[in-house]
């Protein structure tokens, strides 16, 4: 991966993380960023750091519940991943 590519997706990050804490994400939204967090630790775009700090960010948004089953997938995802995460790492650490 390029620089400019990397520094593509390091911004959407930060955009992110600004609108987690200025607004209340919509569940699409929500589950867009999801998405690529995902996507980023599954082609290993980014580092488990990086991901694992994200993917923080994102468990605290205020999402407004347009539809609840959505929401509850995608936050299962978005756990799933944080603990998939840390649990690569304790099992480095061991």
């Amino acid at each position: 991966m390029n620089n400019e590519n990397l520094s593509g997706i390091i911004e959407y990050l930060e955009k992110m993380h600004k609108y987690v804490l200025i607004s209340r994400l919509d569940v699409n939204t929500f589950k867009e960023y999801v998405d690529s967090l995902v996507t980023f630790y599954e082609k290993n775009i980014l580092n488990d750091y990086f991901i694992l700090k994200y993917a923080n960010i994102l468990s605290s948004a205020d999402v407004l519940l347009g539809s609840e089953k959505i929401f509850v997938e995608n936050a299962e995802r978005l756990e799933e991943l944080i603990n998939q995460i840390r649990c690569s790492k304790e099992s480095i650490h061991r």
